[in-house]
């Protein structure tokens, strides 16, 4: 591995995670200084790139670097997912003492919008600093956060008058406040930062083991180069007692041999790591993918399959409180559950617990005393228990004996460091990064590959459109995925107050279908609307056409909470109310000016409608033909130029519908249709004085029986 060897046999790479901590020019390297692989030298390069990290990191430390109105950084946030962000959040909070006062990092990875939102909240934009992780700079949740990121900066900026509302300005913006680590510079720059302002890693690292690459650029620039570099010197220690000890005190060959016997020999089926320092409370989820996307394989490096299990099931919570979640099992479940307790004998932040309780606690505890105290308590109540003998000693009640003694003999690590330090962090992740090599070489498998995770995303792909409303997508899932995408699809209800929700939670700038009855009016209040966030919609003038078209499918904007300029209805029935009766779908037909035509997609078998009663009490109905009453609707032009419009979109179910108001001014003999729009027959008459006329505008797929 140290040597460049290509033992990433599936991608055919090699994996030289220890070359990013090697120090610069160091004397008695093993590989020499300046070794040489696949025609690079690898020293130089990652020498390079730590010292341009470093370099920019100082800029913002020191406010040299500044966003686009002159002032210095406050927050950096990390836009990253996997490797691109586990590692960092680890690493920041195990250091936290170490950030220079005055700068915060947050991390933004889950593409769940709630993400962005939460952590740009309450930021002041002007000294708010991005960092974009992607390799290829087309990671899709970093991609998609990164984009709304540049969104919210501009909206911000633009809302405080702190830019003009140009192109130009916007460009600017973003070159101040975004940087990236990736090394595709032609889509860095598409994106708008400065190439310069890139930091580059190498195929030869995997995410999970690339914190001490560029990776960690965050990181650096709050706790300083000076600090990065004693967590290099950790990491290159361990790396050097792998490389140099013998096997019998050999650290991580030892644990990662004890671990293999724990999961074949024993069977047991997961591990805990368990660390009696708060500051280490990301630590377990972060070697979730260090040891989980290594070693989770069920094919041997040659492509045969394995003979054994394989991978161990790593979790974890800081103590003591796990102690009061999930230690029960540990002690007396029927589980074995081998547990790597960590600790440090020296807290960043000692205190003192001046009054006590009288009783368990003197004034004046230690309270980190007080915690180590449990720390060494747990791992001896783990290996030693409590017998049934030593039950009755104390004059327990025979009949709780069994359930109050302890069979002992858990396995367990216990590492005890000096202090949280970055050289001591350093050395953890360096632990566990050879424990990973270790297992997988007993194992004989590739732990530097991660194929497990390519189908999900490549399937998220194809199941978007289906998600976003494309019947035929959705049709071809199977069963289960189909209902699954259905019961997602449901509508949302229309609530007494007239505004709508799913669940409790009123919903603003989401495709948003209405439930409504024949006493309901399904008008939006204009009070109503604004209080809860939802535009409201109101008249327009256009011509009656058709609109039931996949084309003008709704914009992903409307996801992001931005009201859409179009609306998006398929297979629409229109109902004049007080007009006239309809007394079959021909009437209807030759009032609106459309031929009826066949079902569209996803509505064949289906009896469009039997009774509509509107507001005035007249009815529609229609024959039960699998026909549509009609395929009219509002002139799309005209919904483009609306800002003011909510997509309630009809979902089909029954019971389902929703309604528009449309002013009857739209049919003066100089309204001028779009191209291959039939406008309303002009036997349609305008109510007198040119009143409003209320169009109830309902979905045909696939049923509204006895509406």
């Amino acid at each position: 591995m140290i040597a460049g060897e290509h033992i990433n046999v599936t991608e055919d790479r090699a994996v030289l995670h220890t070359a990013l901590r090697r120090p610069k020019d160091g004397v008695g390297l093993v590989p020499p200084t300046g070794f040489v692989v696949d025609g690079a030298d690898i020293d130089a390069d990652v020498h390079a790139t730590l010292d341009k990290v470093y370099a920019f990191a100082d800029k913002v430390r020191s406010g040299a670097w500044t966003g686009i109105t002159g002032k210095s950084i406050k927050t950096v946030i990390n836009i990253g997912i996997g490797g691109s962000d586990l590692g960092p959040v680890m690493v920041y909070e195990a250091l936290k003492p170490y950030v220079q006062a005055g700068l915060e990092c947050r991390f933004v990875s889950n593409i769940d919008p709630t993400d962005v939102y939460e952590k740009t909240a309450n930021l002041d934009p002007e000294t708010t600093l991005f960092i974009v992780a992607s390799k290829t700079f087309g990671t899709l949740e970093t991609l998609t956060n990164a984009r709304l990121a540049r969104e919210w900066l501009w909206n911000q900026l633009l809302g405080s008058g702190a830019i003009e509302d140009t192109d130009a300005a916007r460009a600017a913006a973003v070159a101040r406040h975004f940087v990236a680590v990736s090394t595709a510079l032609d889509k860095v720059a598409a994106f708008g930062i400065d190439p310069e302002n890139a930091f580059g890693f190498w195929d030869w690292v995997g995410g999970r083991f690339s914190i001490d690459s560029a990776i960690g650029t965050s990181v650096v620039v709050a706790i300083g180069p000076d600090n990065w570099r004693a967590f290099l010197s950790g990491f290159h220690t361990v790396d050097e007692h792998m490389r140099t000890a013998p096997l019998e005190r050999n650290v991580p060959v030892l644990m990662g041999l004890l671990n293999v016997w724990y999961s074949n020999f024993l069977k047991a089926q997961s591990h805990a790591v368990l660390p009696y320092a708060q500051y280490l409370h990301r630590f377990p989820a972060y070697l979730q993918q260090l040891t989980m996307e290594s070693n989770g394989k069920s094919v041997r490096w040659d492509g045969t399959p394995v003979t054994t299990d394989t991978g161990e099931i790593f979790w974890g919570e800081p103590g003591t409180n796990g102690q009061h979640a999930f230690y029960q099992l540990i002690h007396q479940g029927t589980r074995l559950v081998p547990a790597d307790f960590i600790a440090v004998a020296n807290p960043a932040h000692p205190l003192k617990d001046e009054t006590g309780d009288g009783a368990a606690v003197e004034p004046g505890q230690d309270v980190h005393g007080l915690f180590m105290a449990n720390f060494f308590a747990q791992t001896k109540a783990l290996a030693f228990g409590k017998t049934a003998a030593e039950v009755r000693a104390e004059g327990t009640d025979e009949s709780v004996v069994p359930a109050r003694s302890f069979s002992g003999n858990r396995p367990t690590t216990s590492i005890l460091a000096p202090a949280l330090t970055p050289s001591v962090v350093g050395q953890l992740i360096a632990l566990y990064e050879h424990i990973v090599f270790t297992e997988g070489t007993i194992w004989g498998i590739d732990s530097f590959d991660q194929w497990g995770v390519e189908l999900g995303k490549q399937l998220a792909l194809q199941v978007a459109p289906a998600v976003d409303g494309d019947a035929d997508a959705l049709a071809a899932q199977d069963s289960s995925t189909k209902a699954l995408i259905s019961k997602y699809l449901e509508p949302a209800q229309l609530t007494p107050n007239g505004y709508v929700t799913r669940g409790d939670v009123p919903v603003a700038g989401l495709r948003t279908r209405l439930v409504v009855d024949d006493r309901e009016t399904l008008a939006l209040q204009l009070g109503e609307a604004v209080a809860h966030g939802l535009e409201p919609f109101g008249g327009v003038s256009c011509p009656v056409h058709e609109l039931a078209d996949d084309r003008h499918r709704l914009p992903g904007a409307i996801r992001q909470g931005r009201v859409p300029r179009e609306l998006l209805v398929r297979d629409i029935g229109v109902v004049f109310e007080g007009a006239r009766r309809f007394d079959d779908v021909d009437a209807a037909a030759a009032v609106t000016g459309r031929e009826l035509g066949p079902p569209r997609r996803g509505i064949q078998g289906s009896r469009q409608i039997d009774v509509i009663r509107g507001s005035s009490g007249l009815e529609v109905g229609s024959t039960p033909r699998h026909q549509q009453v009609a395929h009219c609707q509002v002139c799309l032009r005209a919904v483009e130029q609306s800002p003011r419009f909510v997509d309630l979109e009809g979902s089909g179910f029954i019971g389902h519908a929703h309604s528009l108001t449309v002013d009857s001014r739209c049919y003066p003999a100089d309204a001028v249709p779009h191209q291959d729009c039939r406008p309303a027959s002009p036997t349609v008459p305008a109510p007198p004085g040119g009143e409003a006329l209320s169009f109830r505008v309902l979905a045909g797929p696939p049923t509204l029986h006895g509406f």
